[in-house]
């Protein structure tokens, strides 16, 4: 396999190629120096070679189909169950509570327990609002 290598490169190019591993650059410049010659031994009548050109053909390609844009979504609106709006109030307190006591402001205990108890009610609020059905039973939760 290497002899019909370097087979093709000598006919290719005209260079010799040595037997001993060279540096690409090297080997690059070699070539660049035999390119002239390679062309005078070429049979005049043979047409040139086109050699493929990745940045020509990524210029001349065009995409396959247009690009995709998703529709407009859904307005957003404002919850209309109480339950989301309770959760809501639960949360935002609980989280003013933190913020008095990350503050270093002395806090009584029973005030941290309502703080804590907030978070929780808060959050079980908002998890029950959820909807227990999905409206498309055949959607399998790919589209985002």
């Amino acid at each position: 396999m290497p002899d019909r290598f370097t087979k093709l490169i000598q006919d290719e190019f005209g260079v010799d190629v040595p037997a001993k591993a060279q540096s690409e650059d090297a080997a690059h410049a070699q070539l660049v120096q035999a390119a002239p010659k390679a062309r005078r031994h070429r049979d005049a009548a043979a047409p040139a070679k086109q050699w493929f050109s990745l940045d020509k053909a990524i210029d001349a390609a065009e995409p396959d189909h247009e690009p995709f844009v998703p529709p407009p979504g859904p307005p957003l609106s404002w919850p209309r169950r109480p339950l989301v709006w309770i959760g809501l109030a639960c949360l935002l307190g609980a989280v003013g509570v933190g913020i008095a006591w990350g503050l270093a402001a002395p806090l009584p205990i029973w005030l941290r327990w309502a703080g804590g108890v907030g978070v929780g009610a808060g959050l079980a609020c908002l998890l029950l609002s959820l909807p227990r059905h999905r409206e498309e039973p055949l959607d399998d939760g790919a589209v985002v």
